[in-house]
């Protein structure tokens, strides 16, 4: 049996709609995240890429 953990950097989802930040707008607050975010099919199709290798640790993009 093999386990992979998956440890993407942001991802673009909607997990951030809700303003978590008192006084804070999260539109605001993630445009000025220095980092880009990658969409949730990049994300998959690299989590599944690592899966097919038999990775344990999926990192990525680079950044993370």
């Amino acid at each position: 049996m093999h386990f992979s953990v998956a440890i993407p950097g942001y991802v673009a989802t909607d997990i951030f709609r809700e303003d978590r930040i008192v006084g804070a707008k999260m539109d605001e607050v993630l445009a000025k995240n220095p980092f880009a975010s990658i969409s949730a099919e990049q994300a998959a199709q690299a989590i599944l890429r690592g899966v097919e290798k038999n990775r344990r640790h999926i990192v990525f993009p680079g950044y993370a």
